[in-house]
Order: C-alpha cells, then structure tokens, then sequence
C-alpha cells in the first residue's frame, strides 16, 4: 500500500507542477506591453482601449490567484497522502 501512496503522492504533485500560474503572469506582462502602447495612442480610443486592457489584467490576475490556491491546495492533498502512508 505504501508505494501505491507514494505514486498518488507523486501524481499529485505532477499535477500541481500542471497548473498554469507562469503563463498567465505571462500574459499580464504581455498586456503592461499593450498598456504602454495604448497609452502612447493617447485620445478617446486609447483612454478607452486602456481601461479595457487592464480590466483584462485585473480578471488575469484573480485568476492567478484562484490558481495559485488550486496549486497549493493540490500540494497539500500530495503532503497528506504521503502523512497517510506514514
């Protein structure tokens, strides 16, 4: 039974090695780069392409919180079942 914990263990932590936290930081990098070209359009349509922009950014970013949790909570199950197996 011990191996088989320890390969659940493993498999857990692959998965939370899965979750995309990189990529999304990613993107909001890539949108600070919008942002900044945004800016420089300047007038209506770049004030409003903005806004917008960072509404993206902001939707983004409790993404990655909500991954960030998913991560970390996927990592406890891992430690929990190796406890388990203790």
């Amino acid at each position: 039974m011990g191996g088989h914990l320890e390969q659940a263990a493993a498999a857990l932590s692959a998965a939370a090695d899965q979750v995309p936290i990189e990529t999304a930081l990613q993107a909001t990098q890539q949108l600070d780069t919008v942002v900044q070209y945004l800016q420089e359009v300047g007038g209506p349509l770049g004030g409003r392409l903005t806004l917008e922009t960072q509404g993206v950014q902001t939707q983004i970013q409790q993404i990655m919180g909500a991954l960030s949790n998913l991560r970390q909570s996927i990592q406890d199950g891992a430690q929990q079942v190796l406890s388990a197996g203790a």
